[in-house]
């Protein structure tokens, strides 16, 4: 199985030295972000694709979904377990608003860690945009008001899908 090594370095050199980011502690959402955050946000960030995320894409690739006549689809080996992880730790709160649930961090924080997973799998980065708000139903109400969901490619489907009980 290939070995996947996130560029922890090159985003923490992007985000530090590049976009000095610890600089903007005057702008909104700014005002907690430091070095020390930073690294710590990139190391678990590439930690958590390396060991969670990069085993999937293999199984992925062989296995795929599969779709039941029901509506219900069941995801490979490991998919659910992953996202179950990434909820936990709160990876899908990093940048949204704090009265939604989320952290209220930059959005530049959130971005490293979906360019290192979609650089894995596409497949999990999607799994990864039902978790906006930090839990379904408040992302869902959210995105229903803000008129979101054609961006992200959901429209009349998410609606189904929130009615599943889990992803298995």
């Amino acid at each position: 199985m290939p070995k996947y090594a996130a560029p922890v370095s090159d985003f923490r050199f992007i985000l530090s030295e590049v976009l000095e980011i610890e600089t903007f502690g005057d702008l909104p959402g700014f005002e907690d972000v430091n070095t020390a955050l930073i690294n710590a946000i990139l190391d678990e960030a590439g930690k958590f694709t390396s060991e969670v995320i990069a085993p999937l894409n293999q199984v992925g690739d062989k296995e795929g979904c599969t779709h039941h006549t029901d509506g219900s689809v069941v995801t490979p080996p490991g998919f659910k377990e992953a996202y179950d992880k990434y909820c936990e730790a709160g990876w899908g709160t990093l940048n949204q608003p704090k009265e939604f649930g989320g952290q209220g961090l930059p959005n530049v924080l959130a971005f490293a860690l979906k360019e290192m997973m979609s650089s894995l799998t596409r497949d999990c980065l999607r799994l990864s945009m039902f978790n906006l708000g930090g839990c379904i139903t408040v992302s869902w109400r959210w995105m229903h008001r803000q008129g979101c969901l054609m961006f992200i490619g959901l429209g009349g489907a998410l609606p189904r899908l929130l009615n599943q009980k889990s992803l298995s």
